[in-house]
């Protein structure tokens, strides 16, 4: 799993952005990473220190 680190509305435009370029799969990693990152926070109750932080990659082609 990759840490991302940016804010729940930058999240948002990214998953958004996904969509509308037709670019699905990209937007449902982009949700799972964020999903599986709260999983993890929530069943160890503390925050987690960033081990990488990346911007997530849309192909705008």
């Amino acid at each position: 799993m990759v840490q991302i680190d940016l804010s729940p509305r930058q999240v948002l435009v990214y998953i958004i952005a996904g969509i509308k370029n037709g670019q699905y799969q990209a937007a449902i990693n982009i949700a799972q990473d964020c999903i599986d990152q709260l999983d993890a926070r929530s069943k160890t109750n503390t925050a987690l220190e960033p081990t990488q932080t990346t911007e997530p990659k849309l192909n705008t082609e």
